[in-house]
């Protein structure tokens, strides 16, 4: 199974999202590794929420001056829904991870 570098960058205005039937991810799974603060950001820092196929949004990290890095271990399959990542409070976030294609390669097939 081959790994691709998955990267997105978020704020309060930009929203990012992973899944949800798009032709570029379907059939592939996120490993969300890590939670970055990238610019700004204040006191305790922004937070990172997630909310998978339009369900509660919860919490995922919140990186701040203090600790810019969290390391994060969260996996979500592009066919459970849209994964859509949004950020309370100021500064940007990066939000990096791999994708994996969960379809069969064919030394997997038997």
């Amino acid at each position: 199974m081959a790994q691709q570098h998955w990267q997105r960058v978020v704020s309060a205005k930009t929203p990012a999202s992973f899944g949800g039937g798009s032709d570029a991810t379907s059939g592939s799974r996120l490993e969300l590794r890590g939670v970055c603060l990238s610019v700004g950001g204040d006191g305790a820092g922004p937070t990172i929420f997630c909310s998978v196929a339009g369900g509660p949004a919860f919490a995922v990290a919140r990186p701040s001056h203090a600790r810019p890095y969290c390391q994060v271990r969260l996996q979500l399959d592009a066919e459970a829904g849209e994964a859509k990542f949004t950020c309370v409070g100021q500064g940007q976030v990066l939000v990096v991870g791999v994708t994996t294609s969960l379809a069969l390669d064919d030394d997997d097939k038997g």
